[in-house]
């Protein structure tokens, strides 16, 4: 049985061999779902944004981007899938769009990484085997598997409102390019489950866990995990390690807890650099309005510039009592 729709939500069930993994908006998007004769399972499910056009009895047209002048593959379901990138996300909102200088981004497809997962701490221009580029400027890897790559875009390519191109290699093989934009800021917030929606991973003002049984007082200080914040004033090495706070950022950052619509403003006494973490995840110290009245679970919103975060349905949340 096959369906094809649109979901509402960004987190409408993907199967780990999707063809196009990451959604598009914090809307979700059009999808194409392959289940079991009696309908109680899902066999296949991907989103169907970009790189492929769905026709008629699981056939769809699949686009490689490294043939010369695009080249639309007719494949099926039950056919395996071929290597290249599928899409390139921001890591702590799982979305698909711009680029920011600094920002920490996901690449999936399949067998674009290493056969062996690896884990990078500290610049890795070339982990197990892979490599990503950036008009020439290497990007730090810090994961790598066989169909997903974690890294940090480069320090030294910054700017706004322009066209780049990435390039993605394995063992020293092209599998993979993407052109997007770069902006000056793309923002999201880290949450528990790495989703970019519910609860954030936040720390209380005694460094504790956030959480339903651990919420933090109004009045107290919370602190929250961002990236996609844009080029700090003294930009560094791209990978390095924050040993100590610093890292000031260009652009001004605000945040807001509240639920639905009307939020109090928190006041941000950091926004920089987390000592100890790789420079591209940035740390923002907010104390909790007295006058919040919001109890529970409380939306947060955050703005860089005028970039607001992509608000979820879910959206992302802290813990107050």
């Amino acid at each position: 049985m096959l369906l094809y729709g649109r979901s509402s939500s960004p987190a409408y069930p993907i199967t780990a061999d999707a063809v196009d993994p990451c959604g598009i908006t914090d809307q979700g998007g059009d999808f194409m779902t392959r289940l079991s004769v009696d309908g109680a399972k899902i066999l296949y499910s991907s989103f169907t944004y970009s790189l492929f056009a769905p026709g008629s009895g699981g056939v769809f047209y699949l686009y490689d981007p490294l043939a010369s002048n695009g080249v639309f593959y007719r494949r099926t379901l039950d056919d395996p899938p071929f290597r290249g990138v599928r899409c390139v996300a921001n890591a702590a909102s799982g979305l698909q769009g711009d680029f920011a200088t600094g920002m920490i981004f996901t690449v999936k497809g399949p067998s674009i990484g290493s056969f062996l997962p690896a884990t990078g701490r500290g610049p890795n221009n070339f982990l197990a085997g892979t490599e990503i580029r950036v008009e020439g400027r290497p990007c730090s890897i810090l994961y790598t598997s066989l169909n997903q790559i974690n890294a940090v875009f480069p320090s030294e390519v910054y700017g706004s409102s322009r066209l780049i191109e990435m390039e993605i290699f394995q063992d020293r093989v092209l599998v993979g390019k993407v052109s997007r934009f770069l902006r000056y800021a793309n923002p999201a917030i880290f949450t528990i489950d790495g989703s970019g929606r519910g609860p954030a991973a936040a720390l209380n003002e005694d460094g504790s866990l956030n959480s339903e049984d651990n919420p933090a007082k109004v009045g107290s200080i919370i602190v929250l995990y961002i990236t996609g914040a844009g080029e700090p004033i003294t930009p560094e090495r791209t990978g390095t390690i924050a040993t100590e706070p610093g890292g000031a950022l260009k652009w001004n950052v605000e945040v807001s807890f509240g639920n639905f619509f009307i939020g109090s403003e928190a006041e941000v006494l950091y926004a920089g650099d987390s000592p100890g973490s790789v420079r591209g995840l940035v740390q923002l110290n907010v104390k909790i309005s007295t006058e919040l009245r919001d109890r529970g679970a409380v939306w947060t919103r955050m703005k860089i510039g005028p970039l607001l975060t992509s608000r979820y349905d879910p959206p992302v949340t802290i813990w107050v009592k």
